[in-house]
């Protein structure tokens, strides 16, 4: 057996693609992993080959052996493509198929002995220099491919969530790999040794490294330990291939030693070193992989807030919509009833006047409804304006007028406070606040009962606002009452255990407090603390 450094470097990227492969065909359970193994199984047979290569020195046996080799390097390109297509949720199938179509093609030729006639020696140690222009073609377009798949995929990091960001920033760390591996076709014109080849592991590291720190393929890692003895097998395996194959020729020529006895004297030396190197590994994975730093453990509980937050506003506007419905309904009965009198009344001056007017002002009417709506769907980041707090609950609970009717619930509200006092807030998110706590009043009265709305200036606090939205329900159970705040603490049925949660989080972005007592089959009262902002108006107002 004749061992190069490229047989070296081809048996290291067998032996490292190996067990991401069967880790990533057997855990993962999407398309996407399914389809991500075909490419690091493309990438293990291409190690298997380039070793095939190497080792080999019979000039009969380099074309059939290449052209074994070739034939997987030929769906590196394509099925990195396919890869990347579905985890950007690409709509370009025509693409798709042309990556497929062209790899497919080629290894027809390559069959046919089309694309490898002929190799000769280059650095009187490899059979590896071809001369088919077709061969050179092929690996044209392989390059393409992998620029075009790597175009998409910075075009996908522009827009994607923070969390994804991390998982392409390791997919072209990965790419220097790639770009090693492309060396490979220089050495095939007889311009320069493959050693590039060795650097093809870093595509397969940086792959690694995205599939277990940042879940590149939804796989969750349950038995790491499996993961460390394959990646101490690899290292071991590489140890001694480089320790045999470095330092042979040297003590050979010194010693006339026996290839057996160095093997002998390695092996000792490895099995000297494992355990402290098992352990060494076993520090070094944990802390890459499996530790994550407290900022990195802060951006990600953020990001879940917000995701959290966001499906919890929209379970809250499917109940806000279907109130609406029943307050849009009104307008278009007005203009229908117009309308079904137009033919009649055309020629009556009056009549087509009140039409222009009300038409006018009941359209406009549900633009509006339509407009709060969508704008308390749009998710944002927390923006602080000058927000009047009367004004902004009282749009609320207009919204709720037909779930407060539908449930018998009489509405009180008292506002003690400057008609045009404002606070520094965020509209959006103080509507998703007062209405998480609006529903859960209703919930709580379900055959009716007073909701009561106030808003006060405190007096031992001048520069607190505090509203306070009370509920004549079932109440509070004094054991539940100091978990209500906690995220998935829920008794009801159907709840999340988040909406309060997802309250407490927004009042304490906003500087503020919110604090609840309840008595059990009484009712229910939450206090919502928030600093003002420095100039007011003196202007109270109340009603009932």
């Amino acid at each position: 057996m004749h061992l190069n450094p490229f047989a070296i470097s081809g048996l290291l990227g067998a032996i490292l693609y190996l067990p991401i492969f069967l880790f990533v065909l057997f855990q993962g359970k999407t398309n996407l992993s399914r389809i991500f193994s075909l490419h690091l199984f493309t990438g293990f047979w291409w190690g298997i080959g380039a070793f095939c290569v190497g080792i080999n020195t019979n000039q009969e046996l380099a074309s059939p052996i290449l052209k074994f080799a070739y034939s997987g390097v030929l769906f590196i390109s394509a099925t990195f493509y396919h890869s990347v297509h579905e985890l950007t949720k690409s709509k370009n199938k025509l693409l798709l198929f042309a990556t497929y179509a062209q790899a497919i093609i080629f290894l027809c030729l390559l069959l046919a002995g089309k694309l490898i006639t002929n190799v000769d020696l280059i650095f009187n140690c490899l059979w590896f220099r071809v001369h088919d222009i077709a061969f050179f073609i092929s690996a044209f377009f392989w390059i393409i491919t992998c620029i075009l798949s790597y175009i998409i995929l910075f075009n996908y990091y522009k827009k994607c969530y923070p969390t994804e960001r991390k998982q392409i920033i390791a997919l072209f760390i990965a790419a220097l790999g790639v770009a090693s591996g492309s060396t490979n076709f220089l050495a095939t014109a007889g311009l320069t040794y493959p050693w590039g080849n060795f650097f093809v592991p870093i595509h397969m590291l940086g792959i690694t490294y995205a599939i277990l720190k940042h879940q590149l393929l939804n796989i969750e890692i349950a038995i790491k330990r499996s993961i460390v003895y394959s990646i101490i097998i690899a290292l071991i395996s590489i140890f001694y291939f480089i320790m045999v194959f470095t330092f042979e020729k040297l003590v050979q020529g010194y010693l006339g030693y026996k290839s057996f006895m160095l093997s002998i004297l390695a092996a000792f030396l490895i099995g000297i070193i494992f355990i402290p190197l098992r352990n060494r590994i076993q520090c070094l994975i944990d802390k890459i992989f499996f530790k994550a730093t407290p900022t990195e453990i802060a951006e990600e509980n953020e990001y879940l807030r917000r995701e959290v937050a966001q499906a919890e506003k929209m379970k809250a506007i499917a109940t806000l919509a279907s109130g609406m419905a029943h307050e849009i309904r009104n307008p278009l009965t007005v203009i229908q009833t117009f309308f079904d009198q137009l033919p009649a009344k055309k020629d009556n001056p009056e009549f087509m006047r009140q039409l222009n007017t009300l038409v006018g002002k009941e359209v406009g009417r549900i633009n509006d409804l339509v407009s709060q709506l969508l704008e308390f769907a749009k998710p944002s980041p927390l923006s602080l304006q000058n927000t009047n707090m009367s004004r902004l609950i009282d749009d609320i609970l207009k919204l709720l007028h037909n779930q407060l009717t539908k449930h018998n619930i009489t509405l009180h509200t008292t506002y003690d406070i400057p008609s045009t006092l404002t606070i520094k807030a965020d509209p959006n998110k103080l509507k998703q606040v007062f209405l998480n706590l609006f529903l859960n009043a209703i919930e709580a009265m379900p055959t009716g009962g007073n909701l009561t709305v106030s808003a006060i200036l405190n007096s031992s606090i001048p520069k607190i606002l505090e509203v306070s939205i009370s509920d004549t329900g079932c109440g509070i159970a004094p054991e539940d009452l100091k978990h209500i705040f906690e995220p998935f603490y829920s008794k009801k049925e159907k709840g999340t255990g988040l909406g309060l949660a997802i309250v407490k989080g927004i009042m304490e972005d906003h500087k503020g407090k919110v604090s609840v007592t309840s008595t059990l089959g009484q009712g229910t009262e939450f206090i919502l603390e928030f600093p003002l902002s420095s100039h007011m108006d003196t202007t109270s107002q109340s009603h009932t």
